[in-house]
């Protein structure tokens, strides 16, 4: 017999084939026909594609919880629990009842057992946490008292040169304050440059736009007073034009005839 320990997807090798028929021969099996292959075959295609029922997944389910110590989850196992109780009490089920209440009994201990080993397991982190803050808490304060100890026994030494940071005006940094409110004006002069040109645009139009309602307003007065004109004025006819013509040139002649001097 073969152990399967190991399952590969990969095809069998030449070696692993060699070993497993001289297994059979030492052992004295026959070796499988190609009818048992294809049954085999065949069976192990069917079980593929098979497909379980409800009575078969029921049956899986409680197989598993036969043989779990503990529960997965502890709050839906009590309700089901509690749940199966009352089905067997209505039932008049005592000896169901029984055994399902000492199975709860049984899980509320497993699970205050659980919660102590948590609450210990607690406990010490805390204790731990505790004394690191404590340890921490006096190193600091060490720290502190000699550091003004150190303070107090230096003198005033005017030779000692100070170890101090230069700082060149010339190369100031530049803080983010600063920053942001050179943005901040760059940013308002830009809004302030296009609020003028939109303004500016805007004067233009309306300029151009009032010459040019000029423009047709003139236009339409002269039109309408030559129409005015017009329609006032009668027409004068051939006659009344040579009648016209006639006394201007006798008025030119009278003039022409005696020179007044004065």
């Amino acid at each position: 017999m073969f152990r399967l320990e190991f399952v590969s997807n990969s095809e069998i090798s030449d070696t692993e084939f060699t070993r497993w028929r001289e297994t059979l021969i030492k052992y004295n099996v026959s070796l499988p026909t190609l009818e048992q292959v294809e049954n085999k075959k065949k069976k192990i295609d069917q079980y593929k594609d098979y497909v379980y029922s409800n009575n078969e997944i029921s049956k899986i389910v409680e197989e598993k919880q036969r043989f779990r110590k503990t529960p997965i989850n502890y709050a839906m196992t009590k309700q089901e629990l509690f749940k199966d109780i009352e089905i067997a009490k209505d039932e008049n089920n005592v000896k169901k009842e029984k055994e399902l209440r000492k199975k709860l009994d049984e899980m509320e201990e497993r699970a205050s057992e659980i919660d102590r080993i948590r609450t210990a397991n607690n406990s010490v982190l805390a204790v731990i946490n505790r004394r690191n803050r404590k340890s921490t808490q006096h190193n600091v304060e060490h720290a502190l008292a000699r550091e003004a100890q150190e303070h107090r026994n230096v003198t005033a030494d005017p030779f000692t040169r100070r170890r101090c940071a230069p700082t060149l005006v010339s190369k100031a940094t530049v803080t983010k304050e600063e920053i942001i409110r050179q943005l901040h004006l760059q940013r308002a002069a830009d809004e302030e440059n296009a609020m003028k040109k939109k303004l500016e645009e805007r004067r233009l139009l309306d300029e151009k736009n009032k010459a040019k309602q000029t423009m047709i307003t003139t236009s339409d007065l002269f039109s309408n007073k030559q129409i005015n004109e017009e329609k006032i004025l009668p027409a004068i006819t051939t006659r009344e034009r040579g009648s016209f013509t006639s006394i201007f040139e006798r008025h030119d002649e009278l003039f022409t005839s005696h020179d007044f001097e004065l």
